[in-house]
């Protein structure tokens, strides 16, 4: 008997077979010039193959000066195009719908990868080791960003990809500008919050007037970045739903610690110790957001989800379709194994575990990493 996560819907007239999606994942499998690498491309076909209604690509730099990590998948140049292309095609043979997550690393992009200094909406230093202190961009160095962001939609859409999701969450450039700790700028880009998001919001409109009718457009966001280093606060989001509606966004993809809600990760995880809900708590937030914006614009969340009791949840507060991160890092297949109730155990998995899952040994290191998540 199949349950919500298995049934079809639709994003502005394409049909997805389930409400399942595969978050972006750093992976570092790519080429340094920005190329797909075979690795990548197995990677993410191995989740189309396993069921996975939508499949994003990691975050993929639209400028030179934008890459925040070897391995970095490009959308800046024509010539990352063709491998676009085969990644597009794979994904859409094993019944995908393919979603390019484009993004500029800001601060967050180091003189050894880029050979210049990192740029960020203001002049900022940040007491983090190794931090780089960033300058701020130019107004034409802004319109230049909000360019490339165009540009990498529709190379997009010209290699075959069904989507792009402008990242606009977590500690990147565009949160960046949106947070009013770090976007100390006097000009039209800084000030009042309808301000710091005028970046994003030319981001969207660029996207969506360079792209066709049938391509998807869409933001990720992530309220409740912990502060100072960036972000949005839950309220300060809501707040600009309405305006990422109303610039073409179809649909919105929100990063939240846990998306089906403590409560619900308390009963489905016996060691999980059940805790006041912050403001971003799926059962909170979700319900919420889900209010402000019209039908037409889908809803995404993602944060803490591994088992089907926690995916329905998700959709039961609200969302159109539930994604995932580590789930899917550990179970290529973790759609198939829900739809059929098999088993989903979680980290740590042993590097022989993730190999057979797609990882090369490039991200496998990568994930070593993350506290526990990697088999000593």
């Amino acid at each position: 008997m199949t349950t919500d996560v298995f049934t079809p819907w639709d994003i502005r007239g394409r049909n997805v077979r389930n409400r399942t999606v595969l978050a972006a994942m750093t992976n570092k499998q790519s080429y340094d010039n920005g190329e797909l690498s075979d690795e990548e491309l197995r990677w993410l076909a191995l989740r189309a193959e396993g069921g996975f209604g939508v499949v994003t690509t990691c975050a993929a730099n639209v400028l030179p000066t934008g890459r925040t990590w070897d391995g970095e998948l490009g959308v800046y140049d024509e010539r990352h195009v063709p491998g676009l292309a085969r990644l597009a095609a794979a994904l859409r043979d094993a019944g995908a719908l393919s979603l390019c997550q484009i993004f500029h690393g800001g601060y967050r992009s180091p003189r050894r990868l880029t050979g210049g200094q990192p740029v960020s909406a203001s002049d900022i230093t940040l007491d983090i080791d190794s931090f780089e202190p960033a300058r701020a961009m130019s107004r034409t160095e802004v319109r230049e960003c909000i360019e490339a962001f165009a540009a990498a939609a529709e190379r997009c859409e010209r290699a075959g990809f069904d989507a792009v999701e402008i990242h606009g969450a977590h500690t990147f450039l565009i949160t960046q500008f949106l947070s009013k700790e770090l976007n100390r700028r006097d000009d039209e880009y800084g000030g009042s919050l309808e301000n710091r998001y005028r970046f994003l919001g030319e981001i969207v409109r660029e996207c969506r007037a360079r792209t066709g009718d049938a391509f998807i457009v869409g933001v990720r966001l992530s309220p409740g970045v912990p502060r100072p280093h960036a972000g949005l606060s839950p309220e300060e989001t809501l707040e600009i739903l309405p305006w990422v509606e109303d610039d073409g966004a179809d649909f919105v993809h929100l990063s939240l610690k846990n998306a089906a809600g403590v409560a619900s990760a308390a009963r489905t995880d016996r060691t999980h110790t059940v805790a006041e809900p912050e403001a971003t708590d799926g059962a909170l937030f979700i319900p919420k957001a889900r209010e402000i914006l019209s039908e037409r614009v889908r809803l995404f969340a993602c944060g803490g989800v591994f088992l089907l009791e926690q995916a329905e949840q998700v959709l039961a507060n609200g969302a159109d379709a539930v994604a995932v991160a580590r789930a899917g890092i550990g179970h290529a297949d973790w759609p198939k194994r829900l739809a059929d109730r098999r088993p989903i155990d979680r980290p740590p998995y042993t590097a022989e575990r993730l190999a057979d899952q797609g990882l090369s040994p490039t991200f496998i290191e990568y994930m070593r990493g993350w506290s526990g998540f990697v088999a000593a």
